[in-house]
């Protein structure tokens, strides 16, 4: 087994995939790292980088998708979840690639690991990438001069505690996750401020204000605040210049909207990801969004305070954003206006493109714009209370790949040859029955997830009319005689589709 390992690691082709591999000892045994903040983190340690002269046009963030691709398509990475669109979320090595990994790393000297009571270097001074997995850091020393990444993964009560690093010795730092340090204050924050060469930089804890001075972090590109209390943070954070990710839930400081200048914005801002914002009686994002031209993903919490003004702002930005998806593909947009009824989304006309939409909250109508959309890849619906005849209004949806339903009332679903062709992928949470799928329909579908722990056998779906059916994922908890229909029913498909549990 040892010289698979060898064999699986001297196989990949350069330098750059094999240090990709490595990293993921940053990571504790059994932790399914998240896709998208390990590419952002691979290329704020600068591990990937355009090779010079490359005539393709292409960018770090392509080459490191690849990399990733590259690495599960080996088997050296296994993929541990999968979003709507197919695409990995998570993923992790298997147990014996780590150990073999960790060993290497340790000996390159390219991660320094410290677990539990373990023994830590000689030579600190040459420490450059450190990771603490359930490791006291009270033991720490006063040496990293040279640390350039650090990430604490306290597990149990650990978690709870406060951490006594001194950021003032660690100012070289570029890599810095923290979000599973569960006692981080705002004092903690006021200090991280002054490492004016971050790049990247997770946070949790009880951490619940973002002060101005967060200004200095010029060289930020990913500014995660989703496991923080953080509800709002001032203008100068979507103003660091290199801010390409913004996560978190939050609303502009009040006021904080007049002091951007939305033409300055334009022209400077590279936010990519805004993920996301609320929307509420004062005045914030809405007012901006529509200048931050580089966006390419978005999502939008719509408050039950939401004013009329804030509204009708959301609802312009929202129309640029889409209109620009013409020009720039694979936009995604999320909404979530459970609070806000059907402020406009249900009757809003905005052609343009989307490669993604998620709606969550009720709808009066099938939103009139998404069948409009020059091209739309991905739609989810969630709690929308819409009537079975939403995918009837929504027939014209000819370029749909992927589509998930997370509905307890929708009943039965009928789909006809003419409605979703392109359609690979379909989820139906909470939906007990297709009820009825005439013959050519759904002509290119590869995977049926039926997500209900109620279903009750096969619920009238004739599979066999799905031609191209290649996976059916049920719900873990359906009843043993459901799951034994289905797996009775593959035997019988020409394909054999597998029969898997979520």
């Amino acid at each position: 087994m040892h010289g698979v390992l060898v064999s699986s690691y001297e196989s990949l082709s350069s330098l750059v995939l094999q240090q990709c591999l490595l990293y993921f000892c940053m990571f504790p045994s059994g932790h399914r790292v998240r896709r998208n903040p390990l590419i952002r983190r691979w290329l704020a340690e600068g591990l990937v980088q355009v090779p010079p002269g490359d005539a393709v046009a292409t960018t770090p963030q392509c080459i490191a998708v690849e990399n990733l691709e590259t690495l599960i398509d080996r088997s050296i990475i296994q993929s541990t979840e999968v979003s709507t669109s197919g695409n990995v979320k998570r993923c992790q090595p298997p147990g014996m690639m780590l150990e073999y990994i960790v060993r290497k790393s340790m000996s390159q000297n390219f991660i320094t690991l410290l677990c539990g009571e373990s023994a830590t270097p000689r030579e600190w001074e040459y420490v450059r990438r450190l990771s603490l997995h359930d490791y006291c850091v009270t033991k720490l020393p006063k040496g990293l001069s040279r640390l350039r990444t650090l990430a604490v993964f306290p597990t149990g009560d650990a978690a709870k505690y406060e951490p006594t690093l001194n950021f003032a010795k660690y100012d070289l730092l570029r890599v810095l996750d923290l979000e599973e340090c569960g006692g981080l204050n705002d004092g903690h924050l006021q200090n991280i401020c002054n490492l004016v060469f971050l790049k990247y930089l997770s946070l949790g804890g009880c951490i619940s204000e973002v002060p101005k001075k967060i200004a200095k972090l010029q060289w930020l590109e990913t500014l995660d605040l989703r496991r923080t209390k953080i509800e709002k943070v001032p203008v100068e954070v979507i103003q660091l210049l290199q801010l390409k990710h913004l996560l978190g839930k939050f609303e502009l400081i009040e006021g904080d909207c007049r002091k951007a200048n939305p033409e300055d914005l334009s022209k400077r801002s590279t936010l990519e990801t805004l993920s996301g914002f609320v929307t509420g009686e004062s005045e914030g994002f809405p007012q901006l969004m529509s200048h931050m031209k580089r966006l390419r993903k978005v999502k939008i919490w719509c408050k039950s305070t939401a004013s009329k003004r804030n509204l009708n702002h959301l609802e312009e930005a929202i129309k640029v954003f889409i209109r620009d998806g013409n020009e720039w593909p694979h936009r995604s947009l999320s909404i979530d206006f459970q609070e806000c009824s059907d402020p406009f989304i249900g009757t809003m006309q905005a052609p343009g493109s989307l490669g993604s939409l998620k709606l969550r909250g009720n709808l009066r109508q099938f939103p009139q714009f998404v069948t409009k959309l020059n091209r739309i890849e991905e739609l989810c619906l969630s709690s929308t209370n819409l009537s079975r005849g939403v995918l009837l209004l929504g027939s014209r949806l000819d370029t749909l790949k992927y589509l998930k339903l997370i509905e307890e009332n929708i009943g039965p679903l009928e789909i006809r040859p003419k409605h979703l062709p392109s359609l690979r992928q379909i989820w139906l949470v909470g939906v007990q029955s297709l009820h009825d799928v005439r013959t050519g329909a759904l002509p290119h579908l590869t995977s049926l997830h039926m997500v209900c722990e109620s279903l009750d056998g096969l619920a009238g779906i004739e599979i066999a009319c799905l031609e191209g059916l290649k996976e059916v994922r049920l719900h873990s908890r359906v009843g043993q005689g459901t799951k034994d229909a289905w797996k009775e029913a593959a035997r019988g498909h020409p394909n054999r589709p597998d029969v898997l549990a979520h």
